[in-house]
């Protein structure tokens, strides 16, 4: 299959610079390498990448915006100044029943699974924050949420927004 021959717009570029800050992030912390760690395209999370984790950034919204982040509900065609609200995220495998009768996880297997959490929160925030965003972007650190454990899967997602 070929690749289209057009050029990438800018919110591409800079959604790609982010996953790598992320990926590298997950590697300088020392924390456990995701099977996969990219971008995403679409509406929904597809969380099926492997039982090894993934981490990824994804766009979830854009809009018009004078006074970066907020929305404007005018729009001035070819002129307006844009904003992007990008999700970054990282699941891991969640502690689960681990024998036939339905006997939860351990209390150590929970520990372990929030401090990878809140580890991976961290990296991304630190991502988000030390990545080296152009300097005609602007930057405003979201909200993380956490995530699962569904389809055993934990983690959570940041959100934040970038904009011209």
């Amino acid at each position: 299959m070929a690749t289209a021959e057009f050029t990438d717009a800018p919110i591409t570029t800079l959604m790609a610079m982010y996953q790598q800050c992320l990926c590298e992030q997950i590697e300088a912390d020392g924390l456990p390498e995701t099977c996969f760690c990219g971008l995403l395209p679409g509406q929904n999370l597809a969380n099926d990448y492997g039982d090894d984790g993934m981490a990824w950034v994804r766009l979830v919204a854009t809009h018009p915006s004078r006074q970066f982040p907020q929305e404007d509900d005018t729009w001035t065609p070819c002129a307006a100044p844009m904003a992007y609200t990008l999700e970054m995220g990282v699941l891991r495998c969640a502690p689960v029943f681990k024998d036939s009768r339905g006997n939860p996880p351990s209390l150590e297997a929970q520990f372990e699974a929030v401090r990878l959490q809140m580890a991976d929160m961290e990296a991304m925030k630190k991502a988000i924050a030390c990545c080296n965003t152009p300097p005609d972007w602007d930057v405003a650190l979201g909200t993380y949420v956490p995530f699962g454990p569904d389809g055993g899967r934990v983690g959570g997602i940041w959100t934040f927004s970038v904009g011209t």
